[in-house]
């Protein structure tokens, strides 16, 4: 049946179609091609899980056992280019040699000198940007919103203090290396709305080396969704059939 399935779809095809199929072959391997169609329909139900883990609350998500473990797995929602670090409460000291160490490729030989280098952190990446090379590192607390319907003033010091911490240590505040923190729940209090210098992108502040955005997870969903797009509507997957679990 699955060959007779693949017939029918290559005799449906027109002319000219036929013609585009034989000469894609010839620059690439079919496998390849289905690996990729099949990475693209995994993501999109990916995110469908991803939104009932956040917006279905009968579901009764957990921060750590359930989102923090989703998130981790599928890091690729922040974009292709980083690369996973650490997640699931590390400590910062921890965290940070491993990223130098492991990343650039640095042997650490400072100690961490701040009264909150043992605070854990939730998920923290490491990519490059593409233009100019360097090194762009996320660092990722995020809320379950079953139990935080509103984000507040408590968890933005939660993660200004994060920031602190990398900012204020010499290792690792070069000018050379960019930081992005991220503060990610439901929704947000009006305290922290009236923070948020660019309701478009979420951003709070900024400096040279590090920005600082607050961010609902029905932006990171939709974000993610974006960036996916051109190629669902290319490929017309239906996505009403791609599966979605019940329950965690």
């Amino acid at each position: 049946k699955p060959l007779l399935k693949i017939i029918e779809a290559v005799v449906e095809l027109s002319d000219d179609e036929r013609q585009d199929l034989v000469k894609i072959l010839e620059t690439t391997r079919l496998n390849y091609i289905v690996a990729t169609i099949k990475l693209i329909s995994d993501r999109l139900l990916m995110l469908n899980h991803l939104r009932q883990i956040v917006f279905n609350h009968e579901w009764g998500a957990q921060e750590v056992k359930h989102l923090q473990v989703f998130i981790s797995k599928h890091f690729w929602i922040f974009g292709e280019e980083y690369r996973f670090v650490c997640a699931e409460e590390v400590k910062f000291r921890e965290a940070l040699l491993k990223y130098r160490q492991e990343v650039l490729g640095v042997e650490s030989t400072g100690e961490i000198d701040h009264p909150d280098k043992n605070r854990e952190m939730d998920l923290f990446l490491s990519g490059k940007d593409f233009r100019t090379g360097t090194p762009l590192n996320i660092v990722v607390e995020i809320k379950n919103p079953t139990t935080i319907k509103k984000l507040h003033q408590k968890q933005t010091s939660q993660i200004e203090q994060y920031m602190d911490v990398i900012l204020q240590t010499d290792e690792f505040n070069s000018s050379k290396e960019q930081w992005e923190f991220y503060l990610i729940g439901q929704d947000y209090d009006s305290i922290v709305e009236r923070k948020i210098n660019d309701k478009r992108t979420g951003l709070v502040n900024e400096g040279d080396n590090y920005k600082f955005y607050v961010k609902k997870w029905s932006e990171i969903v939709g974000d993610a969704e974006n960036r996916m797009r051109f190629l669902l509507e290319r490929l017309k997957i239906e996505r009403d059939n791609i599966s979605t679990p019940d329950s965690l």
